[in-house]
């Protein structure tokens, strides 16, 4: 494209007063501490909203859990969201779903089951 530029913003710049025509989460939801917060700013200050790559139980409640993960000899561990049904009630409050899609290719197992990612296109209201 002629004089198209693409530009990133931090996280302070978010919460300011500056509107975007979308904020994407492409896998990064599930790892922030005060998500429902974020996803209000969101919502008012972008036209739309793209959620990726998450995870979505058939449970009522979200799940809190510890991310493991070995890397030459060392664990690390995080703690990672597993949505549940609350997130989507949360969501109809404050967006129209658009679009919702199955991320087959990105699975984890969680108490037995395995899990798809999901993602969604999200326009507030």
């Amino acid at each position: 494209m002629h004089n198209s530029k693409i530009e990133f913003a931090n996280i302070d710049k978010f919460k300011t007063n500056l509107t975007f025509s979308i904020s994407l989460f492409s896998c990064s939801l599930q790892y922030i501490f005060n998500c429902y917060e974020l996803l209000t700013t969101a919502f008012q200050n972008s036209s739309f909203v793209i959620l990726s790559r998450i995870p979505i139980l058939d449970h009522e409640n979200d799940k809190v859990t510890i991310q493991k993960v070995t890397l030459d000899d060392k664990e690390f561990t995080w703690p990672a969201y597993f949505f549940g049904q609350c997130l989507m009630d949360f969501i109809s409050t404050k967006a129209e779903v658009i679009y919702r899609w199955q991320t087959p290719s990105e699975q984890v197992l969680f108490q037995g089951k395995i899990i798809s990612f999901q993602g969604m296109l999200l326009k507030p209201k």
